[in-house]
C-alpha cells in the first residue's frame, strides 16, 4: 500500500527516502518509456509477493576479501564504523546494518563526524546517496562504475579523490 500511494503521488513528504525513490523510479521509467501503474492486491491474490517481502533474503550483500579491504585501510586509514554490514561480519570496531533489528539501522543514525566503510546492497544506493549530503563525515565506499544510474553521478560529485577500480583477483568477492 504504501509503494503503491508513493508511487501515484511521485513521493510525499512523510518519508524523503520513500520519495527520492518514487521519484527516481518515476524518471527512470520516463526515460525508458515506460508507463506506470499502481494497483493494490490484496493479500489473498498476492501470498507470492508477499512471502519474498517477509522473507530475508541476502542475495545484495557482498563482501571485499580481506587482504584488498586491509590494503584500502592502511591507504585511507581505518574506518570506525562499518555501514550495511551483514550481523555475521565485521570489518570495522563497530557496524550498523541494514536490518534494525540487528546492531542498529545505518540509514537513520546520524553520520556527522565519523568515518565509515561501506559495501551496501545496490538497492540501498539511492538512500545511501541521499543520506551522504551530510556535513563531515568521511567513508570509504565500495559501489559500481554504473553511469546511467541516478546515483553515480551524485556519488563522483561527492567524492574528494578519484575512484580506484579494484583489483583483478581470484575470490574478489564473496556473497553473504
Amino acid at each position: 500500500m504504501t509503494t503503491m500511494y508513493y508511487l501515484q503521488k511521485q513521493g510525499s513528504t512523510a518519508s524523503l527516502p520513500l520519495s527520492l525513490l518514487a521519484q527516481n523510479t518515476w524518471h527512470w521509467a520516463l526515460r525508458h518509456c515506460i508507463h506506470l501503474m499502481t494497483k493494490h492486491l490484496p493479500g489473498i491474490g498476492n501470498d507470492h509477493a508477499d512471502l519474498l517481502n517477509r522473507t530475508h533474503q541476502q542475495v545484495h550483500e557482498w563482501e571485499l576479501h580481506p587482504q584488498v579491504l586491509l590494503h584500502y585501510f592502511r591507504c585511507w586509514g581505518t574506518p570506525q564504523i562499518t555501514f550495511f554490514q551483514p550481523p555475521k561480519t565485521q570489518n570495522a570496531p563497530s557496524f550498523t546494518s541494514r536490518y534494525p533489528q540487528s546492531m542498529g539501522d545505518a540509514l537513520w543514525m546520524n553520520w556527522s563526524g565519523i568515518f565509515a566503510y561501506s559495501f551496501p546492497p545496490l538497492p540501498l544506493l539511492p538512500f545511501l546517496t541521499w543520506k551522504m549530503q551530510q556535513p563531515s563525515q568521511a567513508l570509504i565506499l565500495v559501489a559500481p562504475t554504473w553511469a546511467i544510474q541516478p546515483w553515480y553521478s551524485a556519488l563522483l560529485e561527492m567524492s574528494i579523490s578519484p575512484h580506484e577500480k579494484l583489483p583483478n583477483r581470484p575470490q574478489l568477492l564473496t556473497g553473504n
